[in-house]
């Protein structure tokens, strides 16, 4: 059960308990399955699982997804604070295949896996997504049926001019009561002043700046959280939020289905001809012939891996307006954060010249990659321990198995005798009785985990065989091969890029994964990579003050490093 692996996987577990499985005995315990999971969880350690959330639902049914545990981890997931949702059964979470279904579309429109500790499901596997696809299927036709029947409820709504529902729009308050939409004058004035902008400039970008130069604020929202209430909201405006607000029909006082309008049961904030105004004037640039747009002008063969060390947001390629000799743009990377908010950002990092980036990554890559003895010996190690690993995992299943049987016919007598009725059934031997069940409980709890220690291992040998392979020719083939194959090699080695500003007299190198030191101008910059398989480089990276630092010395463009593993002329 191995997920794609990802920079930083964001595990949810979900923990459920009914009142007939306490009676029956059957999940009798959240903490159990919640170890269980987070065993789980620690044998993906290395791919950047990591235990980011916690819900659990006791004494509720699975009859339907209304409880206060799902509900609280379906908001952890629209906000995309969640990668990965792992729990003990497929059933804990819906014992419908279409609560499943609702559940399922919710993961995969926020990027999401979900994963069953102890069953071989795994929606980041070709497996996993067969058997979805069949619960699925079964599914399929009740939620046509049902979308059919919503689309006519709301195509009635919308003819009577009912609000159809969902987040209440800036510039309006909803009562509960009448179930009708009221202008909130406070919001509605700065909604006026965004049409009238985006009328006088016809650029969503440039009005969210003049907006947010004023101090225009989103709407400040309160939601529950399992750490209590919480705040969201009261942001900076952006292109797109900007754009929503003006294309959305409701302000000048319709409901639009479907391509048709009908006057609406609320009160409008915009004038039509503004309204209309507004539009056209965004619309503009849409309407206009689309300009000849070449995806391969500016290759950026760290996107998607690349992150700021200081505040975790993903480099994003960003050419400058200055030439190089050959007449292209100068192309960055640039902190997420100051793309979005500009001068605002207090992000230490900002921005990142692109090619010297891009060649200290693939000369520390493949410099690895040249060194056979290193790879030889990863794969070596990396396949014997694994097969030696396996034979005790085996013999203890075996183990555990056997003693299960034993406790199970040994409980069984027990409750035959007191299913008699038997008069000497004393209170000692009701407590041996509950002994023995708490026991095979702890033995089943073992059993599992001890199945995904083997489910694991006998699953990643191959995988790392290819990678070794990988790293030894990487050198030799990188720079012969197309674009896009270039950057489908680094993501089969590499998890992430970590890159930040770095001090020599205040800062000191990291220990663990290889590192370089990069100097462009005056600014001195650290980049850390993060391997898939991080047990392809032993000894050398695994801490204890001897991790490596690449840097370039200008001669040939070679590598120094103070890495006694490596040969003395590379040093």
């Amino acid at each position: 059960m191995i997920a794609p692996a990802k920079k930083y996987a964001r595990c949810a577990v979900y923990a459920r308990v009914s009142t007939d499985d306490q009676t029956r005995g059957d999940y009798n315990s959240l903490e159990s399955q919640h170890d269980i999971c987070r065993h789980l969880i620690g044998v993906h350690q290395h791919e950047g699982w990591e235990e980011t959330h916690f819900f659990e639902d006791p004494g509720y049914s699975g009859k339907n997804l209304e409880r206060p545990g799902v509900q609280g981890l379906i908001q952890a997931i629209k906000r995309g604070e969640i990668d990965v949702v792992v729990t003990y059964k497929l059933d804990r979470v819906a014992r419908s295949v279409r609560d499943f279904f609702d559940f399922w579309q919710l993961l995969e429109d926020h990027g999401a896996n979900f994963v069953s500790a102890t069953e071989s499901f795994d929606t980041g596997t070709p497996a996993g997504r067969l058997m979805l696809n069949m619960l699925l299927g079964f599914g399929q036709y009740e939620r046509e049926l049902t979308a059919e029947r919503i689309t006519d409820k709301l195509a009635e709504r919308a003819k009577r001019g009912m609000w159809a529902g969902g987040a209440v729009p800036l510039g309006y308050n909803y009562d509960s009561q009448t179930k009708k939409l009221s202008p909130n004058r406070e919001e509605a004035v700065l909604v006026k002043r965004i049409y009238t902008l985006a009328a006088e400039f016809g650029n969503a970008t440039l009005v969210a700046q003049q907006v947010n130069n004023e101090g225009g604020r989103t709407r400040q929202r309160v939601y529950q959280s399992r750490d209590g209430e919480k705040r969201g909201g009261g942001k900076r405006f952006r292109s797109d939020k900007i754009k929503q607000i003006v294309s959305n029909a409701i302000y000048k006082g319709v409901i639009r289905h479907r391509g048709e309008e009908y006057p609406g049961e609320h009160e409008g904030i915009i004038a039509p001809k503004l309204w209309d105004k507004a539009n056209e004037a965004l619309n503009k640039r849409q309407i206009e012939p689309p300009r000849e747009r070449k995806s391969d002008k500016h290759q950026a063969v760290l996107k998607g891996l690349a992150r700021c060390g200081h505040c975790g947001n993903s480099l994003i390629p960003h050419p400058s307006g200055k030439k190089d000799a050959d007449g292209k743009q100068y192309l960055y990377y640039k902190c997420g954060c100051v793309n979005r908010d500009g001068r605002h950002s207090h992000c230490p990092l900002r921005s990142v010249p692109a090619r010297p980036l891009e060649k200290i990554v693939t000369e520390l890559i493949g410099e690895l990659g040249q060194h056979p003895a290193i790879i030889e010996k990863s794969i070596a190690e990396s396949n014997s321990q694994k097969q030696k690993s396996l034979r005790p995992l085996k013999k203890r299943l075996a183990e555990l198995n056997k003693r299960h049987t034993e406790l199970s016919t040994q409980l069984r007598r027990y409750l035959e005798l007191a299913g008699k009725g038997e008069r000497h059934f004393s209170f000692e031997i009701r407590a041996e009785a509950e002994k023995l069940a708490a026991d095979k409980h702890a033995i089943e709890i073992e059993r599992d985990k001890v199945r995904i220690d083997i489910d694991y291992k006998e699953r990643v040998v191959a995988d790392h065989q290819i990678i070794a392979e990988r790293l030894r020719r990487f050198k030799d083939t990188f720079d012969a091969l197309p674009y896009e194959d270039q950057k489908d090699a680094l993501r089969l080695i590499l998890k992430g890029i970590c890159i930040k500003k770095f001090d020599p007299k205040k800062d000191r190198l990291p220990s663990g994964n290889p590192c370089a030191t990069l100097k462009i101008r005056t600014s001195l910059y650290l980049v850390q990579l993060e391997f898939i398989a991080s047990d392809l480089i032993p000894m050398a990276y695994d801490g204890g003050g001897k991790s490596s630092t690449f840097v370039p010395n200008g001669r040939g463009d070679r590598i120094r490093t103070c890495d006694p593993l490596l040969p003395k002329q590379m040093r």
